[in-house]
């Protein structure tokens, strides 16, 4: 019986070892200001230079939702927002 349930353990194991999780994540960005915005998603793998630039606006009292970014979950992935704001660019 001990070698059954190592058998199917092991099976269980090559199987789901090899299993990939992959999707699309949604965000949503609110403010009270004007923003030009940029997202980047990148991966923390040294073997992917896989990074996406998503540029979007937020409006005043706006919710902006950014949906199907697509995404890696087995990776550890690095998200960055680079912002500028369009209301104060005139104080200077």
């Amino acid at each position: 019986m001990n070698h059954y349930c190592s058998l199917l353990f092991g099976i269980f194991f090559l199987v789901f070892s090899q299993v990939k999780c992959t999707g699309y994540l949604e965000v949503s960005f609110k403010s009270d200001f004007n923003l030009k915005s940029v997202l980047n998603v990148s991966s923390l793998n040294t073997n992917s230079s896989n990074s996406r630039l998503v540029p979007f606006l937020v409006s005043p009292n706006k919710t902006e939702k950014l949906s199907r970014i697509p995404i890696d979950f087995n990776e550890t992935v690095i998200m960055t927002v680079f912002v500028i704001n369009q209301d104060r660019l005139g104080m200077f």
